[in-house]
């Protein structure tokens, strides 16, 4: 975990940037990579995702067939039948079509798997639920 966090640090130090949300995002995703029963019941108690064999991913990199810019993705549950996307916001908003980009990236990537799009913010950030795909 420390390595992900100094690698991180050291990715954002030229350009003067603190990425709280990244370093908020490596220190919980480590977490539930160290404690698998942990992770287990987050996923199943919390998130409410259907039980699998989830393994997690963050920073994950997807690509979209559209004019729109790719997606990097926070924090990625991923089964053998379910795929969830988790964004996190700390002292941000949401990026420019950034979760209808999620969403495009999860029909395009990932027909075959159950898709759950996840959005947890500090501050409220009402989304209404008719803008999105319901899977």
């Amino acid at each position: 975990m420390f390595l992900d966090l100094i690698q991180l640090y050291r990715k954002n130090q030229n350009i003067g940037k603190i990425p709280l949300e990244d370093f908020n995002t490596e220190v919980f995703a480590n977490i539930l990579k160290m404690y698998p029963k942990v992770c287990e019941d987050f996923c199943l108690n919390f998130l409410k995702l259907p039980l699998d064999n989830y393994i997690i991913k963050t920073q994950y990199h997807q690509f979209i067939a559209s004019q729109k810019p790719n997606c990097i993705i926070d924090l990625v549950f991923i089964g053998d039948s379910n795929i969830c996307f988790l964004e996190s916001k700390v002292e941000s908003i949401e990026g420019d079509e950034q979760l209808l980009r999620y969403e495009m990236a999860l029909i395009e990537n990932h027909s075959e798997k159950g898709k759950y799009l996840l959005y947890c913010t500090k501050y409220s950030d009402p989304k209404k639920m008719e803008n999105f795909a319901s899977y």
